[in-house]
């Protein structure tokens, strides 16, 4: 699969928020590792730098799928694994992939586990919701926010052209129009871009299915967001959602910010407000314009594609 051929083995070649990128690479600097929690929404490299943050700190590795296994995986291999010492490397570190999925007594045992294995053995914990994570566990770790902000312009380019990279050397067609429209659809989930350019390139040519490139025009494109906006988060996550009204209706419809920062989900809605009420200033127009062109290669792109 070409999500697992293309994961990146080092940190500089991972796809991040530039200043957690920059954080990270100066932890990995440092003489130890501390206990760590990444969070944030799926697919944004969580698992990926936690894998490269121990390679280049020459770390040994021992990796579990967390939601997968019971409480006799804290008692037995995580003790067994954490009290041996490493005579090849600088440490150990545990990953406990997907911790919000463990239940509570699987995490009060894991915080008896972290306070024993302390001198010998640090965690890093990966985790799509941080609220699901005891505050005890929490407070021993240092907590990194692997969201991304969807309007990461930088982010998304930089995306764009790994996807093209990935054609190239896979001796696969593509257009300019179709990577737009495919990494648009599912950014900022990287994974998931990638995942589906691997179902999308299967014939030889990039080719996307309605699904990967749904019509996007009519009153399912965000300009429908004219008036009314309340900002509220589902009771079992710290991921904003915005509730929209739509014009011409009484409907209301959930739309996620696809961040746990409300600062940042604020600034996203009030942007998005602003814009399609009509309360834009001259850059904000010279914008508009740039994506509107991008949007129109896009629908290009898509019109011919049609069977």
């Amino acid at each position: 699969m070409l999500v697992d051929k293309y994961r990146p083995s080092k940190l500089k070649d991972i796809l991040l928020d530039s200043q957690l990128k920059k954080n990270i690479i100066q932890l990995s600097k440092g003489k130890s590792l501390p206990n760590l929690i990444f969070y944030g929404t799926a697919g944004n490299g969580k698992t990926t730098t936690a894998r490269a943050l121990c390679e280049e700190m020459d770390i040994d590795v021992f990796e579990v799928n967390a939601s997968l296994e019971g409480i006799d995986i804290i008692r037995t291999k995580l003790m067994n694994y954490g009290t041996t010492v490493s005579l090849t490397s600088r440490g150990k570190c545990i990953i406990l992939d997907e911790a919000d999925n463990m239940s509570k007594a699987m995490q009060q045992a894991l915080r008896g586990t972290i306070e024993t294995l302390q001198k010998n053995c640090t965690f890093i914990l990966t985790a799509n919701y941080i609220d699901r994570i005891l505050d005890p566990i929490q407070s021993r770790c240092t907590s990194f926010d692997f969201s991304i902000d969807p309007d990461d312009s930088k982010l998304h380019s930089d995306t764009m052209t790994l996807v093209k990279k990935i054609c190239r050397k896979e001796k696969k067609k593509f257009n300019d129009g179709d990577v737009n429209l495919l990494v648009t659809q599912y950014f900022p989930d990287i994974r998931s871009v990638i995942n589906n350019l691997d179902t999308a390139t299967k014939g030889g040519t990039l080719k996307l299915t309605k699904a990967q490139a749904p019509n996007t025009t009519g009153a399912n494109v965000s300009i429908t967001v004219a008036t009314g906006k309340i900002l509220m988060k589902r009771p079992e996550s710290s991921v904003w959602q915005a509730k929209i009204l739509i014009p011409g209706t009484r409907k209301y419809v959930r739309r996620s910010l696809k961040t746990t920062d409300k600062k940042l989900a604020m600034k996203s809605l009030n942007e998005e407000y602003t814009r399609v009420t009509g309360q834009v200033d001259k850059s904000t127009i010279i914008s508009l314009i740039d994506t509107m062109q991008n949007e129109l290669k896009t629908l290009q792109s898509f019109v011919k594609n049609l069977p």
